[in-house]
Parts: structure tokens; sequence; C-alpha cells
């Protein structure tokens, strides 16, 4: 009624709801804007456009609730209902974006969690674990360039972090793009003498490149740092002979 402009018939039919179910807030809030409208009687000083905003972001909060439970019971789908439903009644709460795009990764549909973390990015420039999902969904999907610009808006928060240097230097390495692979993972390096990951990468490129000593003296750095790493012992055999 509300909708085609039956107003006096809107009324009607909300006081008979309030009547059955005096706890329908959500009904109450309608009565009382027609009533402001259309019959002048006295309501509330508080807008009601403002109270219908609070009652349905309440909504929204009871059902990412929800969501998370199915979530944290690994029942992803029924996970997926609820925060979708939550971001159809609050289109700017990125916390059921973000969740939204955490159950879909745990399902394997990347292109899914781009959707859903690039609305939490357009709401939240700085949510750095969204552009970081972002980040390994394009790069699960080959789409290297937009992997690289989502690790370097990490970086325009946070220089330090190692994690998207080094997945930006695993960007560059599917690209061929060998020098900046090599830029990415000295800063690892720079960041964290101890990464072994990064050592063990750039012993490979070197040797990608032909150049077996300073692979070898990188592969030498893993063994060190962690004995166990990858086979670590057999590629410095293998790079041993190479050399002799």
């Amino acid at each position: 009624h509300m909708n085609i402009g039956n107003d006096q018939e809107a009324i009607d039919c909300l006081t008979k709801e309030l009547e059955i179910n005096p706890s329908n807030k959500l009904a109450d809030a309608f009565l009382k804007s027609l009533k402001k409208k259309y019959l002048k009687t006295e309501v509330e000083t508080k807008p009601v456009t403002s109270e219908i905003k609070e009652m349905l972001e309440e909504d929204a909060s009871k059902l990412y609730d929800t969501g998370k439970d199915f979530y944290n019971s690994e029942n992803y789908l029924k996970a997926i209902e609820y925060f979708e439903k939550a971001v159809k009644i609050n289109p700017q709460m990125k916390e059921a974006w973000y969740e939204l795009g955490l159950s879909h990764a745990s399902l394997g549909n990347m292109q899914k969690v781009i959707e859903a973390h690039k609305r939490v990015v357009e709401i939240d420039p700085q949510f750095k674990e969204a552009w970081k999902f972002l980040g390994t969904a394009y790069l699960s999907l080959r789409n290297y360039q937009e992997a690289i610009m989502s690790y370097k808006k990490i970086l325009d928060l946070d220089p330090q972090d190692k994690y998207s240097w080094y997945y930006m230097s695993k960007c560059y390495e599917k690209l061929e793009n060998y020098q900046k692979m090599i830029d990415c993972l000295v800063t690892v390096l720079n960041i964290d003498r101890m990464d072994k990951r990064a050592w063990y990468n750039l012993g490979a490129v070197y040797e990608k490149l032909g150049y077996i000593k300073e692979a070898l003296e990188y592969c030498t750095n893993v063994y060190n740092i962690d004995p166990q790493y990858k086979q670590v012992l057999e590629k410095i055999n293998s790079l041993k002979n190479k050399i002799s």
C-alpha cells in the first residue's frame, strides 16, 4: 500500500500488525512515519529514518554474527548465505563483505573473493587484509599485474610488509621479470635476514640466470637456517656439481 500511495490502507494494516505483534519495531517506525506525514500526530523527536536505519543495521549485525558462526563451523555455503543477507541490508558493512570473501576463498572461488574484497577496499582503502586476499586471488587466477597492484597498495600503507614483497616477487617470476623479482626478494631479506623462502628463491633465480656461485651461497644460507628446508642439501650438491 505504501509503494502505490495508499497511505490510509497502509496505516490500517500497520495498526493491525502492531495489535498482533507489538514488538515489531519496523512496523511501528513506518506507522509513526505515516502518521507524522498525514495525520499530524505527535511522534518522537528522533527522526524516523534514523530509527529505521538503526533497526536495519541491528538486523545486519545479527545476520553477520550468524554467518560468522557458520564460518567458524566450516559451513561455508551457509556462511555465504548470511553474509550476503547482511550486506544486502547494509552495503557499507565492510566486515560482512570481508568474511563473505573469506568464505568464497575457503571454497576456492577466487573470482567471488575479488568481487567481495573489492567492495571492502572501496569502503576502507586501508583494509590491509582485504588487499592481501585480492593479491592472492589475482595471483591464483594468473592476473599478475592486478596482483602486483594489490600488493603495492599494502606497501603504500606498510613498506615493511614482507608478505607483500615476497608474493610480489612470485608475480614478477611468472612475468619473467627476474630483476624485479630479485629486487623484491632482497627487500624481504633486508626486513628479515632469516627468511629462508627468500634465500631459497633468490638462489633459484640466480641459478636460472647462470650465476651458480651466487646461487650456491644463497642456498647455503638456507641450509644454515634450516637444514631440512625443501631438500636444500640436494640443491646445494647439485650446484656444487655444476661448479666442478
